[in-house]
């Protein structure tokens, strides 16, 4: 017999899945008739050239013209020259994915593959968060907020490859966090962490990290199962880099662009370039995205938790090493791209947030914050070229949309960088007011939420529901410790998660 907690998981799922496969969908028809842009139309010309031509070479696809069924213009060749042999800038993982749905269903066919992905990553941002103590409604509401108000909107319906790394990342986390792995989860989520650098050189990092990762967790569960979670994630880095260096006679893992463009990290100062990826109009996470400000107090509320460690142990690095990048926007490139891998780890701490602190008030702004970004990045599927932007563009133009929509200079409230990747004095200013204002909003909600359950000794520890496949959310066993609206609770007598018959430490 099913029990309520597993049906009710199962409808709001069913729901998710379907809103999710409804808004990308969209989202997917609505951008399927233009032109792929930025770098689209090559990695669709890296697959095309594996299953007509059986060569990682996009040569003889641009020179024969082969990509005019789906860019039918001219296109720069994003090739570059080794030992006299060309050479593709790009990876070759996501291509590789694409290949055979790409010779079956031409684009749309590449288009399902990050629709599935994005998809499976709406899955397991919902059982992230309900394997460690978020209950069935917040779970459900943060999973949406996300689908709609997040880079996961806007990438599930562009042929780029943050579709993939979000999924591998969160999934990896799931695993990584359960109290008795499975040595098969392991090993899947070790391969698709190990697969990421393949896909893009700048996730070179996650295989190091979730290897220290794996060995802190894993370390007392026996020799097989940690061999389960490092042996594959190894054997992918190792197999890349020998591809490299017989490929582009380089250890570099984005030899194509760190040594053909001449790009590379630690060129610039981490905290200007987090600076940047947060607030900058045109890219910045949380100026697109503001419901992503929530997550800020989450962290705070769980600054002592193992599931902490592994959230921000597969976040921070990344972030850090990212915003050293000089070419932090990514070219010609979509809002909050080179940190949307991220962001499915952040669903947790907004759902903490929340649930801690239930306030129909916070939840409001939750809504607005969603129904801000979600229009914005709506605007920009309808005119899909005006998702994309330059460092030197004046502005973000869908916001600039809304503003005249709405009769507002909205559109002026967030600064820019500049062409030549400084601050002036206005842009300083206001990076300078957003920053403030984004840590005063994030302290005042971590005080309240603190003072919502007063006498917490500690953060939150995983998991009542990965050790109790009956756990539903609302109900616990008696006598259990678990993480209940971002506190510990002790299970009296009645076992409610109500203040009633439960003690909070």
């Amino acid at each position: 017999m099913i029990s309520p907690g597993k049906r009710a998981d199962r409808t709001v799922l069913a729901g998710l899945v379907a809103l999710a496969v409804i808004v990308f969908g969209v989202a997917v028809r609505l951008r399927l008739p233009g032109l792929p842009m930025g770098d689209e139309p090559h990695y669709l010309a890296l697959a095309q050239a594996m299953v007509k031509y059986h060569t990682f070479d996009p040569t003889p696809v641009y020179e024969h013209r082969d990509y005019w069924s789906y860019y039918p213009a001219d296109i720069d060749a994003h090739v570059a020259v080794v030992d006299g042999r060309p050479v593709p800038f790009h990876n070759l993982g996501a291509p590789m994915l694409f290949a055979l749905p790409f010779l079956l269903w031409g684009r749309a066919g590449a288009h399902l593959v990050i629709l599935v992905a994005a998809v499976l990553t709406v899955v397991n941002v919902y059982r992230l968060q309900r394997e460690h103590g978020i209950r069935t409604p917040y779970a459900g509401f943060v999973t949406a907020l996300l689908v709609l108000g997040s880079p996961m909107y806007v990438y599930a319906s562009m042929l780029f490859v943050e579709p993939l790394g979000m999924l591998a990342l969160v999934y990896a986390a799931r695993v990584l966090l359960a109290p008795a792995p499975q040595a098969w989860r392991l090993a899947l989520a070790s391969a698709g962490v190990g697969y990421l650098p393949w896909v893009h050189g700048r996730y070179a990092i996650f295989p190091v990290v979730f290897f220290g990762l794996a060995w802190f967790c894993l370390r007392g569960h026996g020799r097989l199962v940690l061999a389960a979670a490092l042996a594959p994630v190894a054997a992918l880095a190792t197999g890349l880099e020998v591809f490299n260096a017989v490929m582009y006679r380089s250890l570099s893992p984005a030899p194509g662009s760190t040594d053909a463009l001449g790009e590379g990290l630690l060129r610039q100062s981490p905290l200007r370039g987090l600076l940047y990826l947060a607030f900058d109009g045109r890219f910045g996470m949380l100026s697109n995205f503001p419901v992503l400000v929530l997550a800020g107090a989450g962290i705070l509320l769980c600054a002592r938790s193992r599931l902490n460690v592994v959230l921000l142990g597969l976040t921070v690095p990344y972030a850090v090493l990212i915003a050293t990048y000089p070419n932090w926007p990514g070219g010609f490139s979509p809002p909050g791209r080179l940190l949307s891998v991220t962001v499915p780890l952040l669903a947790y701490y907004i759902a903490v947030l929340l649930q801690r602190l239930p306030s129909w008030p916070l939840l409001v702004v939750a809504e607005v914050f969603t129904g801000y970004a979600y229009m914005m990045s709506l605007v920009s599927d309808v005119h899909p070229l005006e998702r994309f932007h330059w460092l030197a563009s004046p502005g973000n133009t869908p916001l600039a949309r809304m503003a005249d929509l709405l009769g507002t200079s909205i559109d002026d409230l967030p600064p820019l960088v500049t062409a030549g990747n400084t601050i002036d004095t206005a842009a300083g200013v206001r990076f300078t007011l957003w920053s403030l204002a984004t840590v005063a909003v994030t302290v005042l909600l971590w005080q309240a939420a603190r003072r919502a359950e007063p006498a917490v000794g500690r953060a939150p520890e995983p998991s009542a529901a990965a050790r109790d496949p009956d756990f539903d959310g609302d109900h616990v066993p008696v006598g259990s410790v678990i993480d209940s609206a971002g506190g510990v609770v002790v299970a009296g007598a009645s076992a409610s998660t109500g203040r009633g018959g439960a003690r909070h430490l």
